[in-house]
C-alpha cells in the first residue's frame, strides 16, 4: 500500500520538484539556481509530500515577525497539492511540517492567506481565520500542530487542536 511521505526540500533535491512547481504555477518565472541559493541561506524553507515515489504537493514558508505581540513566526507563502490528492489530508500534513520548521527556528506561530474556500473551511477547525482569508495558527494550537509533524495523516486529523487553543 502506498503512503504519503514528507521530505525537506534543499538545493540537492529541488530540481526533482520542477515539474510539480510548474503544474502549481504554469507561468513560474523563478530560477532553480536562485531558489536553491535561497534555500541554502534559509531565506525560504520548503517541504514536499509524495505518494509512493511521486511528488504530489509542496509547502514554502519564510520567517516573519509579529510586531504587535513581539513574536517571531513563519508565513506560509505557498501550499499546493495536485488535484487528484486534494481532500486526503496532504495539505494538513504539509502545514504541520511547516509549523514544526518554524518552531524549530524559534517561532511561535504560522500565518498565511488564501482565497481557496476548501482550505479556509478546513482551517476553521483549528486556526483563526479572518474574513479576508488570513489564517493564523498560534499559541497552544501551533505547538500541538508542530508536535504532530511526521505523524500519519489520520492521527493528525484526530488530534487537531480546537480553534480556541490559538488564544492559549
Amino acid at each position: 500500500m502506498k503512503a504519503y511521505s514528507v521530505a525537506a526540500v534543499s538545493s540537492h533535491n529541488i530540481a526533482s520538484l520542477y515539474t510539480l512547481m510548474v503544474s502549481y504555477h504554469p507561468e513560474w518565472r523563478g530560477e532553480l539556481a536562485r531558489l536553491s541559493t535561497d534555500l541554502e541561506s534559509a531565506k525560504v524553507s520548503m517541504a514536499s509530500v509524495s505518494y509512493g515515489n511521486v511528488p504530489i504537493g509542496l509547502v514554502a514558508w519564510t520567517p516573519t515577525y509579529d510586531l504587535n505581540w513581539c513574536f517571531p513566526g513563519g508565513e506560509i507563502t505557498d501550499l499546493f497539492v495536485t488535484p487528484a490528492h486534494r481532500g486526503f489530508g496532504a495539505a494538513l500534513l504539509l502545514t504541520s511540517v511547516a509549523a514544526e520548521g518554524v518552531r524549530t527556528s524559534g517561532g511561535s506561530f504560522v500565518s498565511g492567506k488564501t482565497n481557496n474556500t476548501a482550505i479556509l473551511g478546513s482551517a476553521r477547525r483549528f486556526a483563526s481565520v479572518e474574513p479576508d482569508g488570513s489564517v493564523y495558527i498560534s499559541g497552544r494550537a501551533f505547538k500541538t500542530l508542530a508536535e504532530l509533524s511526521g505523524r500519519p495523516i489520520r492521527e493528525i486529523i484526530q488530534k487537531l487542536p480546537p480553534r480556541d487553543w490559538n488564544y492559549q
